[in-house]
């Protein structure tokens, strides 16, 4: 009920159909399209890392990190784990970077929307402080040009004195921008369940760097 190669066959049979005129099977195929899709993203599985210290839960549908080569490949630096959907429509990508000595905790928290414009060429539409693990965290909302659609990315950034973990949740970007839609309550739950093992926990929280009251800024362009 939850396969992916279910869900493509009925969006197949639902374009047949809207293109010979059949409507009303057109929507029916649709809607069970969505209710697949729905309960795979929904049906989720738990990662743990014990190596790096944190887990996670994604959707049980999406490829294991040992396959998820599409992400790796990009060559993301610090790049932890991802995942990905049969699509690549969807995704979740875990990173750890060193901070150099000195580098302004605040700085870091207000430059990676422009960072990752800039790095993407999409946009950054919006900021707002969360938490991370129970820890205290920035989410910076970013669409990016993908196919001929618009993928959004929740990244969700914590500082830690010498290090910058980053967790990104991806899906098409009406989805993600739709509280009612599974892809935005797959994401909740992702960034909800992400959290630090108890080997690293205590580490982080004490260095753990609060951010600043997020800037109203919009950079770059998306698809372009």
């Amino acid at each position: 009920a939850d396969n992916p190669e279910m869900e493509a066959s009925l969006e197949h049979l639902a374009e047949h159909y809207r293109r010979t005129g059949s409507i009303a099977d057109a929507e029916s195929f649709k809607k069970q399209a969505i209710a697949v899709q729905g309960k795979g993203l929904l049906n989720l599985k738990e990662y743990v890392d014990k190596e790096n210290g944190f887990r996670l839960r994604v959707p049980n549908v999406w490829s294991s990190p040992s396959t998820a080569s599409s992400l790796i490949a990009l060559q993301v630096p610090g790049a932890l784990a991802a995942f990905a959907s049969s699509d690549m429509g969807g995704g979740v990508l875990v990173q750890r970077l060193s901070i150099p000595p000195g580098r302004d905790s605040s700085a870091i928290y207000d430059s990676m929307g422009q960072t990752m414009a800039a790095a993407s060429r999409g946009q950054d539409v919006g900021e707002v402080n969360v938490v991370l693990s129970g820890l205290p965290a920035r989410r910076i909302m970013m669409n990016t040009g993908f196919g001929n659609g618009i993928l959004r990315d929740w990244t969700t950034v914590l500082v830690a004195q010498n290090q910058l973990w980053v967790l990104h949740v991806i899906g098409p970007e009406e989805a993600m921008a739709s509280p009612d839609s599974p892809y935005y309550r797959a994401a909740q739950s992702i960034s909800d369940s992400f959290a630090f093992l108890d080997s690293v926990l205590p580490t982080i929280k004490a260095q753990a760097v609060a951010p600043p009251a997020p800037l109203q800024t919009i950079t770059g362009a998306a698809g372009t």
